[in-house]
């Protein structure tokens, strides 16, 4: 029985008595979760199991090959980067196997991403592989930039200065940018000689291949390269993009254009997205505008943000709002305009977090500024609002306006039922909780917090604040993931404060934007089976 085997190799490892050759033999045995077991037996030695995990990389199970990759991380091997280019070939649809070859690539990455860069050539867009060939660029490009050997710096650049760029696949290229920007801004050491990046990025830029001047722009910006001519073309046919007005189906151009925007140096960006938010514009192309400008280093942004103010639509303020506070520059010229009468407290509808982001997670002097124009008091007894709103539901909820209602209120952290993004806890298997309970934690979210999904406030040096659940650590960055899943990563260089808040990410005093037939309807949704 396979079983037996596995348990076998086991006992010998836990008893010291395996010898290198019973390695090889379990890993020559039949039956996958056995060879499996053999790269955790040679796990501990892998240097001198190098060779027998080089083969298993060729092994007939995917879930062999990728436990064998893993292992195969910093360790040298004869064959090894061949191996790992039939692998990916092989395994370009798996995610996970992908990643798990990028990890093993080590100096060899640069070599593994060219064989990519072809395949993609090759393929196209269509290929048997092409949904896994971006995904397989951009983690080799990551692999390839953030490598800290001289060799592997010297290969990625010299294999730039070939690529031709003509005839590349746009989402190739695109995910090539991705890759080498993120790979770069965690070891901007490894960013190659000036010259000979601007080169490669002109050549890449003249191609003019959609959908990449947004990665090339970040790139040229990473080592202030200039922008390349032909980049700025595009960066001026953006301009002229966002000054036309806009129709149904330019929303996407627009907001493709918006972002390329974003990215630009230079003040000549600000005033047309600050355009934007007080034109007719759709409420996703503002949306995107104010996203864009809090991507900004704009010393005077508030100061304009609040200007404009009295000609923003009721349906962009929020996002408006959420940007002036989430800056800590930004907060005294809201304090100013409200002292001043320029705007309403009643104009702002501070949610909790951001009433305590000005009275509690910020400097002493805003602080009390803004304790002299407004409190969390409200707020506070959370015990006693949940007893009025239980006895205040009806008896039965409608679940297809719970529906709606959970778009429309939790989709943007929770999902369930195919509804919305995993940011918060998965909502999918509450069906069998009461309405008492379910009414008590959407009524008070702070109430019994799950450990995993606490949220906490990065403050970087230039001011910013972005709170969030914590998802992702390394050495050199964290990640923080925000409301419809987007994912924030930020350099620990660049970190001011970071803090663990006690309180969840879902915000109290929901029960000000339902009725109570309201919040039965979205508790029916939340118990279907």
């Amino acid at each position: 029985l396979p079983e037996a085997r596995l348990r076998a190799w086991r006992i010998l490892a836990a008893t010291g008595r395996l010898a290198d050759g019973d390695v090889r033999r379990a890993a020559a045995d039949p039956h996958e979760d056995v060879r499996e077991t053999a790269v955790a037996l040679a796990a501990n030695a892998a240097q001198r199991h190098a060779d027998c995990l080089v083969e298993l990389l060729d092994d007939e199970h995917a879930r062999v090959r990728f436990a064998a990759a893993l292992v195969l991380d910093g360790i040298e091997a004869s064959g090894k980067a061949a191996a790992l280019g039939r692998m990916l070939a092989r395994d370009m649809r798996h995610a996970w196997s992908v990643r798990a070859v990028a990890l093993a690539a080590d100096d060899h990455a640069p070599r593994l991403l060219a064989a990519a860069w072809e395949m993609a050539d090759e393929g196209g867009e269509t290929g048997q592989s092409g949904a896994g060939r971006p995904q397989a660029i951009r983690a080799l490009a990551f692999a390839s930039a953030a490598g800290d050997a001289a060799a592997r710096r010297a290969d990625l650049a010299a294999w730039l200065d070939r690529v031709d760029w003509h005839g590349a696949a746009p989402t190739a290229a695109a995910a090539l940018a991705d890759g080498l920007a993120a790979g770069w801004r965690r070891r901007p050491e490894s960013i190659p000689a000036a010259e000979s990046l601007a080169a490669a990025l002109a050549r890449w830029a003249e191609a003019r291949l959609p959908g990449t001047a947004t990665g090339l722009l970040e790139l040229a910006t990473l080592r202030d390269l200039g922008i390349p001519p032909a980049l700025a073309d595009t960066i001026a046919a953006a301009r002229d993009q966002i000054a036309r007005p806009t129709r149904s189906e330019t929303i996407g151009e627009k907001v493709a254009a918006i972002d390329l925007l974003a990215r630009t140096p230079g003040e000549e960006a600000v005033q047309p997205l600050l355009d934007l938010l007080v034109a007719p514009e759709p409420g996703e192309v503002q949306r995107a505008a104010v996203e864009a400008l809090r991507q900004r280093r704009v010393a005077d942004l508030a100061q304009r943000l609040v200007v404009a103010w009295p000609r923003l639509a009721p349906a962009i303020r929020p996002a408006v709002v959420g940007l002036l506070v989430s800056d800590r520059r930004s907060r005294e010229s809201l304090l100013e305009a409200l002292e001043s009468g320029s705007v309403r407290l009643g104009e702002l509808n501070l949610d909790l977090e951001q009433r305590r982001a000005m009275l509690r997670w910020t400097d002493p002097a805003v602080a009390a500024r803004a304790a002299a124009l407004f409190t969390d008091d409200e707020y506070g007894d959370r015990k006693a609002i949940v007893g009025e709103w239980l006895a205040r539901l009806p008896a039965e909820g409608d679940a297809e306006s719970g529906r709606e209602m959970f778009r429309a209120r939790c989709a943007t952290c929770h999902a369930a039922r195919g509804v919305g993004h995993r940011v918060g806890p998965d909502l999918e298997a509450l069906s069998h909780r009461s309405v008492e309970d379910l009414a008590t934690h959407v009524l008070d979210p702070n109430m019994a917090i799950n450990p995993g999904y606490v949220s906490c406030v990065v403050e970087t040096s230039d001011g910013r604040a972005y709170t969030g659940l914590l998802s992702g650590e390394t050495a050199d960055a964290v990640t923080v993931l925000q409301p419809e899943g987007k994912g924030i990563t930020i350099p620990r260089r660049e970190i001011d404060e970071f803090r663990t808040l006690a309180t969840s990410l879902m915000p109290e005093g929901l029960e000000k934007e339902m009725t109570p037939q309201q919040l039965r309807d979205l508790i029916a949704f939340l118990q279907q089976r």
